[in-house]
């Protein structure tokens, strides 16, 4: 999956959304989402607020995120109403990754996740729609 993930970064135009609830990638993907973000694609990456099941997992995800978060193009929210479990990429306006993998080293080397990239306007504009309404919770 962090292939895939690593194809749709790269594929990304102008926007870039992701919703995990762990975060926990590569160097190289984290340095290859930086230079998206130089490259004028807008980031918005959702994460879980107070209420995470692993605490460990806060102090990882902000880890990760420290060394590109201060990009002008990028933005991160915390969800607050609830534990968020929503696993998706959506970029620009028609291509849409949802599944069961989240951002971190246990789904890419120890757990059998599916995932499906689906390119159809219809769902890229639903899910953009979800993140809108759970940003306004963040």
């Amino acid at each position: 999956m962090e292939r895939v993930s690593e194809a749709l970064i790269i594929s990304a135009r102008k926007r870039l959304h992701l919703t995990t609830p762990y975060f926990n990638i590569r160097p190289s993907t984290i340095q290859l989402l930086q230079k998206r973000a130089r490259q004028v694609v807008s980031i918005i990456i959702l994460l879980p607020g107070k209420r995470i099941d692993k605490k460990c997992e806060r102090f990882v995800a902000d880890s990760c995120i420290a060394d590109f978060i201060t990009e002008p193009t990028v933005k991160m929210y915390r969800y607050q109403r609830s534990m968020i479990h929503i696993k998706a990429i959506r970029l620009d306006d028609w291509i849409s990754c949802v599944g069961s993998p989240n951002f971190n080293q246990r789904s890419r080397k120890k757990d059998f996740d599916v995932a499906m990239v689906v390119q159809d306007k219809n769902l890229a504009s639903t899910l953009e729609r979800h993140l809108k309404d759970d940003l306004a919770l963040s």
